[in-house]
């Protein structure tokens, strides 16, 4: 019973430094999570501790239109009207200190139909203000925020930025402020280097799609908000549990990328690859942890490196 159990913690150990050695920069040692993934988005984004990341990020967004000082989260699942009615839940929900409603969606996988889910999500929460009784109608607005790990195949979308809002379709003046989304498709942000971001706005996005891959977190001296940023996104400082957490969604956002990656291959053929990856990357990362509890981790660099390659030959080239 002792060996076992010391077999088990020594297995536990291992896993534990595989995980964050996972999450770690291939080459340049960075030591953040990927704010991409469902799990660090939302950590991010979506709690009380956090949400002078979601502050700074929307007055960036909607900079000269709104100036928000607070934020007060509210539920993420909305319920139908009905027991029937289809529900739907959010990825961050707020209310401004104006009590203006923001949503904010980060999307990694293609879907055919997104920028119709946008305009679902966004009605959804106009049609939740209805008050029964007597009533004047009067909307609180309603903004939706849309980042987009993928390029849309949308015509409406063609750039890295796109504003939809109700105009008049001859004068093109804005009819109603009650409503308001927009699209973000991270591929089409054109900045590649800290010294091209002009604002607080650019540096974000600059940050939300290369944050895994920093050693330091950039703009900390111009921007206090972004040493916050570094604080809670450190993979070193995660608990076990969050650890755990994170390590699902980054499978599951490989799984996206493999996905994206074999589209265009048959469904028979597709999941023959998908199945002989899967294994490969399985029994690599046991022979792993074997390595390095039998060998004192002697050969944790070269297995890693190993690890590594097989999902750069499955998904990168």
């Amino acid at each position: 019973n002792f060996l076992a159990v010391s077999i088990k913690k020594c297995i536990f150990a291992a896993e534990m430094q595989y995980c964050v050695h996972d999450h770690i920069k291939r080459k340049k040692m960075a030591r953040f999570i990927d704010p991409r993934v469902d799990w660090a988005f939302k950590r991010i984004f979506g709690s009380e501790d956090t949400k002078e990341c979601l502050i700074t990020f929307l007055n960036g967004l909607f900079e000269d239109e709104l100036v928000i000082k607070d934020v007060t989260f509210a539920k993420t699942e909305k319920l139908g009207l009905r027991p029937d009615d289809r529900g739907v839940v959010f990825d961050v929900y707020c209310i401004t200190n104006e009590d203006k409603h923001i949503i904010v969606e980060m999307q990694k996988k293609e879907q055919e139909y997104f920028a119709d889910r946008a305009l679902y999500y966004t009605a959804r929460a106009i049609v939740q203000q209805g008050v029964r009784g007597i009533w004047d109608y009067h909307l609180a607005p309603v903004y939706t925020v849309c980042f987009m790990d993928f390029v849309s195949s949308s015509p409406i979308l063609k750039k890295f930025r796109t504003d939809l809002v109700l105009t008049d379709l001859q004068t093109r003046q804005l009819v109603s402020d009650r409503m308001r989304i927009v699209y973000l498709q991270l591929p089409l942000f054109d900045k590649h280097t800290e010294a091209e971001c002009m604002d607080i706005f650019d540096c974000w996005i600059y940050i939300m799609k290369n944050m895994n891959m920093f050693e330091q977190m950039p703009f900390s001296e111009k921007y206090p908000v972004f040493r916050k940023l570094a604080e809670i996104g450190d993979l070193r400082k995660l608990s076990r549990e969050e650890l755990e957490l994170y390590d699902e969604d980054i499978k599951n956002m490989r799984d996206i990328y493999i996905t994206r990656r074999f589209s265009n291959i048959s469904g028979a053929a597709f999941f023959v690859c998908l199945y002989v990856m899967q294994i490969v990357l399985s029994l690599l990362h046991v022979f792993k942890i074997f390595m390095i509890i039998f060998f004192n981790r002697q050969w944790d660099g070269f297995l890693h490196l190993l690890v590594e390659f097989a999902f750069f030959v499955f998904y990168e080239r």
